[in-house]
């Protein structure tokens, strides 16, 4: 309000009275910015002029709070004597620009603009909104009158205070809709023993775990406190919105101080367990998020002591296609270090059924390979006979190639060397393949015994002239071609350097292709020919 009657002192300054017109004059007066006029003499630009269209109501509307308050004394405008013609005209945008308002004397058409009123945003800037209206004066008191006169040091406001201060009495409560709008509603935070009291009383709603952090964290308290009743009520709470409460960002500190609350007490977890199991999705939904990994990595640390929970809860990993998730790798390894190898057994059995299924998708893959680091006695038996009889197949595949390459570095020496004897045999194919050629460059990049180096050298040695031109010429075989020179010269100097003089000796047609001399620059790098003397 401070900052409307700022903008009307603009116009309206503080009248002087001057000498009135004759009445029988019908002139027309033209009054210069910055003067005051008496409702009569002022022609209103919503209607014709009547005290209900005076200047109170014209400048602000018919819904302001001047538009029924009393009107001030009149003062005498005061006329321009080279004056003719005058507009007033209603307050334009705030987004238009707006000409001066300062006239000459000798102007001959002038249209006072009053500025707009400021945004209400700014306008109750410095209100404190949390403390609502009983920290100001209720309008039309002494003490808003003791108020208003701080703010009018100067006499700005001039005659009108009397007709503003009798317009906020009137409609003093007119503005409390206002401010009560812009003030947030106060929120009562629920005490410890206020949770306490309704877990007493009965079931919570799961809702309220997941959304109030402040009852989530009364909840947690409340379990590491260890009273029996509590844990109980809890217990019940969770269990009909576990799925929910384990993905929730405040819900799963609920469900972890309650698994550590019930750890010791067998018949609890088991109802746990239970409804974990009840529910279908958990992976695809909650899993995919830290707190559903979280939630469910502490479950099966839980439940690694009793083998009759750990079976179910296997078995429900397995039907919620743990394998197929994009962190079912990373669940099967805490598996296989948590729980005991009997009881996680069955996750491996599975891999090995359906093996072709499973090598089909990067995941897949990722959780075959976690499968195979921890499979012991039979189970490991199995998988290194398929890895043998299918390698070229699996070595071609787009996915199940990173199994292949993670047996060639971490498989016994004798599963090793198997592969790579297998991988020779056919390292034509192998190596003009897309994902083939990977597997061909992990038998002899990887560190360790030379052996696989030894023999893929020699595979390359023993192929004819226009197998190694293919090779040699090959979209991706090329790459195997230079990277088996640079690592050869090192550790087998003599295969890379019969290898190197082979290639020379191909056809200089051949060589010139853009894939070929991409090895001659390796060779020529590597293996230069020294100049007769």
């Amino acid at each position: 309000m401070l900052h409307q009657l700022q903008a009307v002192r603009q116009h309206w300054p503080q009248p002087q009275p001057q000498p009135q017109p004759q009445p029988q004059q019908q002139q027309r007066y033209s009054m210069q910015v910055g003067e005051s006029s008496t409702g009569a003499a002022y022609p209103s630009s919503f209607g014709a002029s009547s005290p209900s269209s005076s200047f109170y109501a014209s400048h602000y509307g018919a819904y302001s709070p001047r538009f029924t308050a009393p009107l001030p004394s009149p003062v005498a405008a005061k006329l321009s004597a080279s004056a003719q013609h005058y507009d007033p005209v209603a307050p334009p945008h705030p987004s238009v620009a707006q000409p001066s308002s300062s006239a000459s004397s000798s102007a001959g058409h002038c249209q006072p603009t009053p500025s707009a009123p400021p945004p209400l945003g700014s306008a109750f800037a410095a209100w404190d909104l949390n403390a609502g209206l009983n920290a100001y004066p209720h309008p039309g008191t002494a003490a808003a009158s003791s108020l208003l006169r701080q703010h009018d040091k100067n006499g700005s406001i001039g005659p009108y205070a009397a007709a503003l201060q009798s317009a906020l009495a009137a409609n003093g409560v007119g503005y409390q809709p206002w401010i009560s709008m812009l003030a947030p509603a106060a929120r009562r935070l629920p005490t410890l023993e206020e949770v306490r009291a309704r877990l007493l009383r009965g079931l919570m709603e799961p809702r309220h775990v997941m959304t109030s952090p402040e009852i989530a964290r009364h909840v947690v308290r409340l379990l590491q406190e260890g009273g029996e009743e509590v844990r109980l009520s809890v217990l019940a709470t969770v269990k009909r919105a576990v799925h929910s409460v384990m993905g929730s960002s405040e819900g799963h500190a609920v469900f972890l101080a309650l698994l550590r609350a019930c750890e010791v007490r067998l018949g609890e977890l088991h109802g746990i367990v239970q409804a974990v199991r009840n529910g279908t999705g958990f992976l695809a939904h909650v899993a995919k998020y830290d707190h559903g990994v979280t939630c469910l990595k502490r479950l099966i640390m839980a439940v690694a002591p009793y083998p009759q929970l750990c079976g179910p809860l296997m078995v429900w990993l397995l039907g919620e296609h743990v394998m197929d998730h994009c962190k079912g790798a990373e669940l099967l390894r805490y598996c296989f270090i948590t729980v005991p190898y009997q009881n996680c057994s069955i996750i491996i059995q599975f891999a090995i059924f359906n093996v072709y299924e499973v090598l089909k998708s990067a995941p897949g893959s990722r959780s075959l390979a976690e499968c195979f680091d921890n499979a012991r006695d039979g189970e490991l038996h199995v998988l290194e006979q398929i890895v043998l009889r299918y390698t070229s197949a699996i070595a071609r595949g787009r996915y199940s190639n990173y199994f292949l390459q993670r047996v060639l570095e971490r498989g016994s020496e004798a599963l090793r060397a198997g592969v790579v004897e297998r991988v020779a045999a056919d390292v034509v194919n192998l190596a003009a393949d897309q994902y083939g050629s990977y597997v061909v460059e992990a038998c002899f990049l990887r560190p360790g015994s030379p052996g696989p180096l030894h023999r893929v050298l020699a595979a390359f040695l023993d192929l004819g002239g226009d197998e190694l031109a293919e090779v040699v010429r090959g979209r991706y075989s090329n790459y195997v071609v230079h990277k088996l020179l640079a690592t050869g010269k090192d550790r087998s100097p003599k295969q890379a350097l019969a290898l190197a003089r082979r290639i020379e000796r191909l056809p200089a047609a051949m060589l010139s292709e853009m894939y070929s001399q991409q090895v001659m620059q390796v060779v020529k790098k590597l293996f230069p020919r020294m100049p007769r003397c």
